[in-house]
């Protein structure tokens, strides 16, 4: 795998796929109705945000409706193609934004741009999981953190239903690889269809992403062993009626919510 691999692959396959922003909007918030509290929320206690993998902005300007417009807002993603839609889409939406946005191609295992302990608060749902060396990211995340700031980070749990089907799709992918001389054939074969409607990109994510990786409990707590642990809890569901409702809270969570302070 290569970061060229993982760059060709969220250009061809966006998060939220190829839809307008109100669309990626109604289908993100509807099959996980705690994201926009959680936007909130960080937006509320916050003023210098800087979120690693921002995709196509869709949380983003969700954000820069909530700031202070005295705060900052800067994103990074390793795809330029969802950074130029992201800047597209915020400048159609200025008017409507307390903070206007800084969207920027960035590498979360590299954010040498930013200096160190200048950042206040991070955020990155569902990202790092999706890099080649996510403790790479986290030392940075450290580095450029604040004394008393804090990071807000979502990453695949180890043991929830979704990891559990994604781990059994993509085994089963390489299985028929190594039978028929191909790669990732399934995705391949799925490639341009984003079932936006349905499930969003989750599918191509699963047989397509270069990176997908998944945490226990133990191996999360090893670590974040140089922040201070605030909080560690299973949350998300991808199905409105187990997905915790406002909260995100629920025994079946795919993502473990990280709360961490410098």
């Amino acid at each position: 795998m290569s970061l060229k691999e993982t760059k060709d692959f969220w250009n061809a396959s966006p998060c939220g796929g190829n839809q307008e922003l109100k669309e990626r909007r109604l289908q993100r918030y509807r099959m996980e109705p705690w994201i926009p509290g959680i936007l909130r929320k960080i937006a509320g206690r916050h003023s210098n945000i800087l979120e690693v993998g921002c995709g196509q902005g869709t949380d983003a300007l969700t954000i820069c409706s909530e700031l202070n417009q005295n705060g900052k807002y800067v994103g990074i993603d390793y795809s330029d193609e969802s950074v130029a839609i992201a800047n597209k889409t915020a400048t159609e939406l200025a008017p409507e934004l307390n903070v206007y946005p800084i969207f920027k191609v960035g590498n979360a295992e590299n954010l040498g741009e930013f200096e160190n302990e200048s950042i206040e608060c991070i955020f990155s749902l569902g990202v790092l999981h999706h890099t080649n060396d996510e403790n790479k990211a986290i030392e940075e995340i450290y580095r450029i953190l604040e004394p008393g700031g804090k990071a807000y980070i979502w990453l695949y749990r180890k043991w929830s239903p979704k990891v559990g089907l994604a781990k059994l799709l993509r085994f089963i992918q390489s299985c028929l690889d190594k039978i028929l001389g191909t790669e990732r054939c399934l995705y391949k074969a799925l490639y341009g269809r984003h079932f936006e409607s349905l499930l969003g990109t989750m599918i191509l994510e699963c047989f397509g992403v270069p990176y997908m990786k998944w945490y226990g409990q133990n191996s999360l707590k090893n670590m974040f062993s140089g922040f201070n642990l605030l909080s560690l809890e299973p949350m998300g569901g991808n199905i409105p009626w187990i997905s915790g409702k406002e909260h995100g809270r629920n025994m079946f969570g795919y993502f473990w919510a990280i709360e961490i302070q410098k």
